[in-house]
């Protein structure tokens, strides 16, 4: 379960991450 709990939360912040980098700097992606 925490294992899990700790891969959601990883994943939404790698998709935070990005979403972020990408209105920064839309030409990167």
């Amino acid at each position: 379960m925490t294992t899990h709990c700790t891969l959601a939360l990883n994943t939404a912040h790698a998709v935070a991450v990005h979403c972020v980098v990408k209105a920064k700097k839309p030409e990167l992606i």
